[in-house]
């Protein structure tokens, strides 16, 4: 296992992990397969998350809602300030993206596409424009992704999960429903005017 420095400006990200020989040298430059770089980021973003629970504490098992809601509270704020800075595409990188949007239109290719699609219209919930390092509205309906669709996607740590709103994909970390990464048009189709997350924010 060996560390390639690659400096994208964001801190703790610089580091791509590679593992094996699954990469592919250019330069002074060492590209990682994609869900390896990916498989990095989150390693990276576990870390800086302990750091975070180590200074402010994590959430309390038993805690009454009100203790709960301070608890996420403080450890949402705290990793927003660590995050101070990092913009879309951290863990969605371009590789990555590339995959994922393949991965996900190859299996909604298939004859139960539109059923797997319709699992994820839910007309009841609002419009939801969610920017990077904003959290997830309590009040929005959190559509489960199909388990279908994670069998294609990136396995995930339980500190994080995914969810789609209109055709883009959402990280987030699961206890405090911060928003890691954005991967607009996620999913296959045509983004109708005026949705989707690419221009707004909570």
């Amino acid at each position: 296992m060996a560390l390639c420095a690659e400096d994208h400006g964001m801190g703790g990200y610089r580091a791509a992990l590679i593992v094996g020989t699954s990469v592919v040298l250019s330069g002074c430059a060492a590209r990682v397969v994609p869900k390896t770089m990916f498989e990095g980021r989150v390693e990276d973003y576990l870390e800086m998350r302990q750091a975070a629970i180590s200074s402010v504490g994590g959430l309390t098992p038993g805690a009454s809602a009100p203790e709960l809601a301070s608890q996420q509270d403080r450890l949402a704020e705290t990793l927003r300030l660590m995050r101070r800075g990092f913009g879309q595409g951290i863990f969605f990188t371009s590789d990555t993206s590339r995959m994922i949007r393949g991965a996900l239109a190859s299996r909604l290719a298939q004859t139960d596409g539109p059923a797997v699609l319709q699992t994820l219209a839910d007309p009841g919930s609002p419009a939801v424009e969610p920017g990077i390092n904003m959290r997830y509205p309590e009040a929005s309906v959190r559509t489960t992704t199909p388990p279908s669709l994670l069998l294609v996607l990136p396995t995930l740590p339980a500190e994080l999960s995914y969810r789609f709103v209109n055709r883009d994909l959402l990280l987030l970390d699961r206890n405090t429903a911060l928003v890691l990464d954005i991967l607009p048009d996620a999913l296959p189709g045509t983004r109708s005017a005026g949705t989707g997350t690419g221009k707004g924010h909570l």
